[in-house]
């Protein structure tokens, strides 16, 4: 049984994982971990609002994700895919036919939309350690 602290430490928990209206945050052993695998951070800031333990950040917008390409990518492979980069709100993504697109780390802020519009599954997002 859960102490008072411990109930509330879980509690507090499950409420950043219920308050994301993106649904990018799920618990894996009792832990919220964020999952871009289906939806992209909109940086809403709803998950910020309800932690207390401070573990989400104060500054909005930044969660130290990037995109990483890997070799059975379409440009890669045929060249002509753009659809990452078309994706990207940051237009952070550059695009050479033939070669793994290039990220520009000063304008990515890691939101996944990339990801998600990846209809083969090449774009992995990775953590990346804010300087």
């Amino acid at each position: 049984m859960l102490s008072k602290r411990g109930y509330s430490e879980s509690f507090a928990k499950i409420q950043c994982a219920t308050a994301c209206p993106q649904h990018v945050i799920e618990m894996v052993d009792a832990r919220p971990q964020l999952n871009l695998d289906y939806n992209h951070c909109t940086f809403c800031g709803e998950c910020q609002l309800v932690c207390d333990s401070g573990a989400l950040g104060k500054e909005l917008g930044i969660i130290n994700l990037q995109p990483e390409f890997i070799s059975s990518c379409n440009n890669k492979l045929s060249g002509g895919c753009e659809v990452c980069a078309d994706a990207c709100p940051q237009k952070a993504i550059i695009i050479e036919p033939r070669k793994l697109p290039q990220v520009d780390a000063s304008l990515c802020n890691g939101c996944g939309l990339c990801r998600s519009a990846c209809f083969i599954g090449a774009v992995q997002m990775t953590f990346v350690v804010s300087s």
